[in-house]
Order: C-alpha cells, then structure tokens, then sequence
C-alpha cells in the first residue's frame, strides 16, 4: 500500500491474499536461511514502513490539492472535476498514430 501510494500507481496495491503470500515466502526464505536481523534494525524498518504508509497518502492528497488551488487560482478550473474525475486530458486512442486522436479531450 505505501509503495503504490507513494508512488501514485493503484496497480501496485496487494489484495490480502497477495499480501498474506509474499509474507510467507518472506518468512520461508528467513527461516530456511536462518536469518536473523538485529531487532533494533527490525524496530527501525518497522518504524520507517509504518511512517511510509501513514503519510504517504496523505502526502499525495496534499500534493493534488495543492495542484488543484493553483489551477483554480489560475482560473482554469483545475485539474479535478467535482467527482474527482480528470479535466482537460487528451486521450490517445491511436497508438501507432497518436496525432490521430490529439484532439480527443475527456470532459
């Protein structure tokens, strides 16, 4: 979840099959290579994952308000609409010719 909000990329996010799957493999490689870090340096990762994936999305709203002030400031309306949905963003339908489509706007 930090990952795929800090980075914007909702695809990133694991579903809690996913998330239980990779915590059992990570577990099996530690424990089949016996493994042990130091639990001040467990602590200190814990700390900072934790940290990642409390402000990071908050980060990211921030980030888009921030954005949407400006452009409503600038009196074009901003990038959001009410809903929350993209304005004014081209849409390439054409990729093997994307001056095809330069016009197609989303509302």
């Amino acid at each position: 979840m930090a990952l795929a909000g800090a980075t914007s990329t909702p695809e990133l996010v694991l579903d809690d099959d996913e998330a239980k799957g990779l915590a059992t493999a990570t577990v099996n490689v530690l424990d089949l290579y016996d493994i042990r870090p130091d639990p001040k340096v467990e602590a200190v990762v814990s700390l900072i994952a934790v940290t990642i994936a409390t402000y990071a999305p908050r980060a990211i709203a921030i980030r888009m308000r921030r954005e949407q002030e400006k452009q409503e400031k600038k009196g074009t309306g901003g990038v959001y609409g009410p809903n929350g949905e993209a304005q004014g963003t081209t849409v390439y339908t054409d990729l093997t010719n994307p001056d095809a489509n330069r016009n197609n706007q989303m509302n």
